[in-house]
């Protein structure tokens, strides 16, 4: 076990101060990194505020996303607190619990002879470094999630109801954080279900089902009278569909083509990965750490592959996406690494190995909004100048938003009938275009012959609109 004389939790405080110092480093240019679902957090919290309703920056219905995080941002403008300074306090505070309560979970299998660099690891790495400095709702998720891991890694241990029924509290509020926690929940419930003692359980596991999905009903049942679906436009079967497997393993493949060396890092993982689940089944001593292990393992690799079933997944957004499983990673890795450690500590390729692991637990990064494209004093006059009395559509009206705190609308999509985009117009009179190679399902500027002016149109540019 760690040798408590080296004060772990001082070195994680210390892990939290390197972090936060960082952050602020990070953001001192250009502010926090913001992007659209900033905005619909915000504009959401701040609409709950002062008109009770769940309605985003253009005035739209929110269902896409889960209600919890814009019922938080609205308590910070109650507070009337800067709303900005707001979330990202509570995304540090959130990453700053999640480490201290990952360590928790982890320090009966944390060793002296690496302990330094795994706890540090753990704290300034954890869980990406962009959720810290990026208005997102997953670090306040990773927090509920890490809760969660603390209590169900505790009944597998103990198999006591009690921490099954409490971890099942965090489930629950991972679910209205994010939508990704109903993928977490199945995949919870698929790990009850290998449990070779289950028929005796049904009813356990079923008030665990029931605690962790009762606080969303009322939202979902919202959400289908609202917008005709359980969860806005992310349906199940539009969101998990097996036809999505092959096109994303191929969008992946053509994107390695291209980059070698990480090709060669995520097969030497894939395999890593795959051999660890074989060094478990055959080398941990006690049951209860196996069983803790092949559940984390088996976490993990149902969420990825859940992940995978996924429509339109963004390449570019792989770090956000997998950043839900930092902390289980985390856990695991610890499980693995202790194992490995017990039975090969007197060789000395073992160390190697075991730092070589951890190198690869951290990545880091902002965007957004908080760049300085978007910054730019001039484009900020130019937003203000023009928008400030006239309804005006855009393809980024969250960042229009976000400048005047104004209701904006999307300008026409490709495929959207005119019936229903004139149904959203809404007296509209102008369009205000920003030249981005984001936003792709909307329709570019046309010029009277029907042809695009986007590759001679300025970076942005005011239209007024012909009706």
């Amino acid at each position: 076990m760690y040798n408590q004389k080296i004060k772990p939790y001082y070195i994680i405080g210390l892990g939290i101060v390197f972090l936060f110092c960082m952050m602020i480093l990070a953001i001192k240019s250009y502010g926090p990194g913001l992007t659209a679902d900033s905005i619909i957090y915000l504009s959401t919290g701040k609409n709950l505020t002062t008109h009770f309703t769940f309605t985003r920056f253009d005035g739209e219905a929110l269902s896409n996303w889960a209600p919890l995080y814009p019922i938080i941002m609205a308590f910070g403008y109650l507070l009337h607190v800067n709303i900005i300074w707001f979330a990202l306090g509570l995304n540090f505070i959130a990453i700053a619990i999640s480490g201290f309560v990952t360590y928790h979970i982890i320090k009966k299998h944390i060793h002296q002879a690496y302990a330094i660099p795994f706890i540090l690891i753990c704290c300034v790495a954890f869980p990406y470094y962009k959720l810290i400095i990026t208005i997102y709702s997953e670090s306040i998720f990773i927090c509920f999630q890490t809760f969660f891991l603390l209590y169900f890694l505790r009944y597998l241990y103990s198999q006591s109801n009690k921490q099954l029924y409490i971890s099942a509290i965090f489930m629950a509020l991972m679910c209205l954080q994010r939508y990704a926690g109903f993928m977490m929940l199945l995949v919870a419930i698929l790990i009850l279900l290998t449990d070779e003692n289950i028929r005796y359980k049904i009813k356990s596991m079923l008030l665990f089902i029931v605690i962790s999905f009762l606080p969303s009903l009322p939202w979902l049942i919202r959400n289908y009278l609202v917008s005709g679906g359980f969860t806005g436009q992310h349906t199940l079967s539009g969101k998990l569909n097996p036809s999505n497997l092959g096109l994303n393993l191929y969008h992946i493949l053509v994107y390695l083509q291209v980059h070698y060396a990480l090709l060669f890092i995520l097969g030497a993982l894939f395999f890593f990965w795959s051999a660890t689940l074989y060094f478990h089944q055959k080398n941990t001593g006690h049951t209860t750490t196996k069983k803790a292990a092949k559940a984390l393992w088996f976490y993990c690799s149902a969420y990825l592959f859940l992940l995978l079933l996924q429509k339109s997944l963004h390449l570019f957004e792989m770090a956000r996406y997998l950043s839900v499983l930092y902390v289980p990673m985390i856990c695991y890795a610890a499980m693995f690494i202790d194992e490995w450690y017990k039975k090969n500590q007197s060789d000395k390729t073992s160390e190697l190995a075991i730092k070589c692991i951890m190198i690869g637990l951290a990545t880091l990064g902002v965007g957004g909004f908080g760049t300085d494209w978007w910054t730019n004093k001039e484009l900020s006059a130019f937003v203000k100048e023009k928008t400030t009395d006239k309804k005006v559509m855009s393809n980024y009206p969250d960042f229009m938003w976000l400048m005047n705190e104004k209701e904006y609308h999307f300008s026409q999509y490709k495929g959207e009938p005119s019936n229903e985009y004139k149904s959203r117009y809404k007296g509209d009179e102008y369009l205000l275009w920003f030249k981005q190679s984001m936003r792709q399902t909307l329709i570019e500027p046309r010029d009277t012959a029907g042809l695009t002016i986007l590759k001679n149109m300025p970076t942005y540019t005011f239209y007024k609109l012909n009706k």
